[in-house]
């Protein structure tokens, strides 16, 4: 018995060997279909350089996008935020049905702006999955998904590749 509490104690995560830039590389979104701007997503690019943009379905959200860089270390991932986009000024009144959002209110007449994060901010998110789930696994998936859980969010990767990543975001 006292064997194994040593092993348990000097174990080390597994996520340590497995996870690296390569497999994190591609857009990762919170939804299993594809829809422009319907879910949060995620970019990380093999450079080490990350964006986040919010849902375009939030419409009381003020922090619209941020990027940085990137690191893996063992189960954790850690960002380093340099730029912000923010929505600035305006307020918020409630929904009338007009536009494509699932908020009950939305912000309006604000000013989008880009905003340098000096000095940097330092997000560290757990890593809580990084893997094929199939649909065996999960009937409701379309096919079978890499799928990302970060700090309790589960995202899935829709490009792995960077070039076609940035096309879907436009950027």
């Amino acid at each position: 018995m006292i064997h194994l509490c040593i092993l348990l104690l000097t174990a080390t995560c597994p996520c340590e060997d497995r996870i690296g830039i390569d497999e994190l590389t591609g857009l990762w979104q919170a939804n299993t279909c594809i829809g422009s701007g319907l879910s949060d997503v995620w970019f990380f690019m093999p450079d080490g350089a990350f964006l986040f943009r919010t849902s375009s379905m939030n419409g009381s959200e003020r922090l619209r996008e941020w990027s940085g860089t990137f690191d893996v270390l063992g189960d954790t991932l850690r960002l380093t935020i340099i730029s912000k986009i923010v929505e600035e000024g305006g307020h918020i009144e409630l929904y009338d049905g007009s536009a494509s959002i699932v908020t009950d209110s939305i912000l309006v007449d604000t000013e989008t702006v880009v905003r340098a994060v000096e000095p940097p901010e330092t997000m560290d998110l757990i890593i809580g999955f990084l893997g094929i789930e199939t649909m065996e696994e999960n009937p409701d998936l379309p096919a079978d998904l890499y799928r990302l859980d970060l700090d309790g969010t589960t995202y899935w990767r829709f490009a792995s590749d960077p070039e076609s990543a940035r096309e879907l975001l436009g950027i």
